[in-house]
């Protein structure tokens, strides 16, 4: 199932940008990798590339 792009943007703000996980709030560290002031805003960009990989699990 393919998100819109604004709902895409609610649902997750932040991305890191060491290992490219998604998380729903901005956060010190990354959850996953542990790096600290790593996160960014999410980008059209990162919506696509998402959307792309959605469709290769399929």
């Amino acid at each position: 199932m393919q998100l819109k792009w604004k709902v895409f943007r609610k649902s997750f703000p932040a991305i890191c940008t060491k290992c490219g996980s998604l998380s729903s709030m901005t956060r010190e560290y990354c959850e996953v990798c542990g790096a600290k002031d790593t996160s960014r805003e999410t980008t059209k960009e990162d919506w696509e590339k998402s959307q792309t990989e959605e469709e290769v699990l399929e």
